[in-house]
């Protein structure tokens, strides 16, 4: 496991883990059984997702959102995190190797992919994605090395 902690703007903890499961998570089904990105069917752990994990934007009469939405060249508003997600039956794995998470529900369509046991055990915002390739990995690990400066010697 290697994580960093940084504070936001606001000057809230906001912190980057990554850490390897036992077993690797390459499949839909292995994928499944630890991210979820649709709304629990059980009461409480819906009511954590509805308070924790459900992304939103301004409706269309305010001002974009300055963090997510950008101006298309039509000037349409967009999400630069791609929300909100299409819906599909199983998880996905594209040829990039990024997982598309099952959404089943136009309810889910805004729901961060979270990991629920962790979702109940911090109730807080915990944004879990499966990272599968290189380029995902190099991704967290700037963000795991932000601001810190690595110095290597050379033999």
């Amino acid at each position: 496991m290697i994580h960093a902690v940084e504070f936001q703007k606001r000057g809230l903890p906001h912190a980057h883990i990554l850490f390897k499961y036992e077993r690797d998570c390459i499949h839909p089904n292995d994928i499944d059984a630890v991210v979820n990105a649709e709304i629990p069917s059980d009461p409480n752990d819906a009511q954590l997702v509805h308070t924790f994990m459900m992304h939103s934007h301004p409706p269309l009469s305010k001002e974009p959102s300055k963090y997510c939405q950008r101006l298309d060249a039509d000037g349409n508003r967009y999400c630069r995190f791609g929300y909100p997600h299409a819906l599909q039956p199983t998880t996905t794995i594209d040829a990039e190797g990024r997982a598309h998470y099952r959404r089943r529900n136009a309810s889910d369509q805004m729901v961060v992919a979270h990991c629920l046991p962790l979702l109940r055990k911090f109730q807080c915002h915990l944004n879990f994605e499966v990272a599968n390739t290189s380029h995902i990995f190099q991704y967290l690990f700037k963000y795991i090395h932000k601001g810190k400066r690595v110095v290597s010697k050379m033999t």
